[in-house]
C-alpha cells in the first residue's frame, strides 16, 4: 500500500476476488479485507492472567448506616 492509498477514505466494491476501492485503485483480497477490517489484538488489549482485578463488587452493607438492618423496623 503507497502513501496514497494510505491516506484514501477507502470506498470497496465487492467483487468475486475481493474488494476494490473505487476512490484510490486499492485491491484486496477476502483475507486481507477481513483482517483491515479486524486487524488482530495487541498485547495491550488481550485479558492478563494476573486474575479478575476490579471485576469484584464489595457485597452493599445490610444496615441502614445507623447500625439498624434496612427493611426492619
Amino acid at each position: 500500500m503507497n502513501d496514497t492509498q494510505k491516506a484514501c477514505p477507502h470506498v470497496f466494491i465487492g467483487r468475486a476476488d475481493g474488494v476494490h476501492c473505487t476512490r484510490c485503485g486499492l485491491h484486496l483480497t477476502p483475507q486481507q479485507y477481513h483482517e483491515l477490517l479486524h486487524p488482530p489484538e495487541t498485547p495491550q488489549n488481550a485479558p492478563s492472567d494476573a486474575g479478575d482485578k476490579g471485576t469484584h463488587r464489595t457485597p452493599k452493607s445490610r444496615t441502614d448506616g445507623r447500625g439498624a438492618v434496612a427493611g426492619k423496623a
